[in-house]
C-alpha cells in the first residue's frame, strides 16, 4: 500500500470515524470543551456524500432545539456578486430565521439560503417565502436551484415550446454544442452545431457573404448575424445562434481589443445581435461568451432579453 494511503489510517487520539464508501480517506469527528470538530475529505463528492450522511444526522441530534436546517442555492448569472448583494441589502434574512450567502462559481453567482426552524412545515414555509422574494428582487437572473443547470433549463424551455435550435460557433470552438448536448434527450431540441473556425468555413458553409468579412471582419455584428441567419436556414431549426470573437491572447487591438464577443440569435421574427466586452484569460472567455449565448435563447423564452421583443416587433 502506498505510503499516502497508509497515513490516511492514522486519526488523532478519541477521534470517532466517519468511514467514506467513495474513497480513501475518512472523515472524523473531535469534541473538545463542548465543541465539535468536523474533519472530511476534500473531494466534492466524497465531501457532500460525509456531510449529507453523518455530518448533518449528527448536527440535529446534537442540537438542543432538535433544530431542522434546508438549504437552497439559487444561480445567477448576468449580476456581479456586488450587484446582487446591492438588490438584496433591503431583505432581513433573520424575519424567515434564515441567512444568506454569497458564493462566486465562475461565470455564475450563488446566493445559498439556509433556513432553521423546529418544524419542517415552518422551515418550508420560511424558505419559500424567502426565495420569492430574491426571485422577484432579481428580476429573471436567477436561471436555476440548485443542482439545474442552465443547459437543462434551456432544454426544458426548448422542448416545452416544440422549438429546435441550431448553432454557429468560431470564438467558443464547439463548447455552446457541448454543454447543450451534455443534457440527455438533448436530441429532441438540438438539431446541429457548426464550428466555423475560419473565414473560409463561414463562406463556404454558413453562406456568409465574403465582401462582408472583408468589410467588417470576422469579429463583427454584422458576421454573427449572418451566421445565426444562416446555421438556421440550412438546418431548418425555429432558432438559430451565431457567436464570433476574440479569445485571445494574441489578435486583439485597439478597435477590437481582445474579449470582443458578438452574439447573435435568429429567430422567427427577426434577428438581434449584441456586441460584448469580456475579460480573462482564453479559457475564461470562452467560458463565459457559451454561457451567455446559451443564456440568450433562456431569456428569448421568457422574455427577457434586453431589447430583443422590441428589435423583433420593429422586424416583423
Amino acid at each position: 500500500m502506498p505510503l499516502a494511503n497508509e497515513k490516511q489510517a492514522f486519526f488523532p487520539h478519541q477521534a470517532e470515524i466517519l468511514p467514506n464508501p467513495l474513497g480513501t480517506a475518512s472523515g472524523f469527528i473531535l469534541r473538545h470543551k463542548s465543541k465539535i470538530y468536523v474533519f472530511l475529505p476534500g473531494v466534492p463528492k466524497e465531501l457532500q456524500y460525509l456531510f449529507n450522511e453523518n455530518v448533518l444526522p449528527l448536527l440535529e441530534k446534537e442540537s438542543q432545539e432538535k433544530a431542522i436546517y434546508r438549504t437552497r442555492t439559487l444561480k445567477v448569472f448576468g449580476l456581479t456578486e456586488s450587484t446582487i448583494a446591492d438588490r438584496l441589502k433591503g431583505i432581513n434574512p433573520q424575519d424567515h430565521s434564515a441567512s444568506l450567502a454569497y458564493l462566486p462559481r465562475f461565470p455564475e453567482n450563488h446566493v445559498k439560503i439556509t433556513v432553521k426552524g423546529i418544524s419542517s412545515e415552518e422551515v418550508e414555509k420560511n424558505l419559500q417565502a424567502l426565495e420569492k422574494i430574491i426571485w422577484e428582487k432579481l428580476e429573471g437572473r436567477v436561471f436555476a436551484v440548485d443542482t439545474e443547470t442552465l443547459e437543462a433549463i434551456v432544454g426544458q424551455l426548448l422542448r416545452s415550446h416544440q422549438s429546435t435550435l441550431a448553432v454557429a460557433e468560431s470564438c467558443t470552438g464547439g463548447l455552446i454544442t457541448h454543454r447543450l448536448t451534455q443534457i440527455p434527450g438533448s436530441s429532441d431540441y438540438f438539431e446541429r452545431g457548426i464550428v466555423a473556425y475560419s473565414n473560409r468555413a463561414k463562406i463556404e458553409i454558413l453562406k456568409v457573404p465574403e465582401e462582408l468579412l472583408i468589410q467588417d471582419g470576422a469579429v463583427s455584428g454584422s458576421v454573427a448575424e449572418k451566421m445565426a441567419e444562416g446555421v438556421r436556414q440550412i438546418s431548418q431549426a425555429t432558432l438559430g445562434l451565431g457567436i464570433t470573437g476574440i479569445a485571445g491572447p494574441g489578435a486583439g487591438s485597439e478597435e477590437k481589443p481582445v474579449g470582443t464577443v458578438f452574439i447573435a440569435l435568429a429567430t422567427p421574427k427577426g434577428t438581434v445581435t449584441k456586441k460584448y466586452q469580456f475579460w480573462g484569460d482564453r479559457e475564461q472567455i470562452k467560458t463565459i461568451s457559451a454561457h451567455t449565448a446559451i443564456d440568450w435563447v433562456r431569456r428569448y423564452f421568457l422574455n427577457q432579453l434586453s431589447g430583443m421583443n422590441s428589435q423583433l416587433s420593429e422586424k416583423s
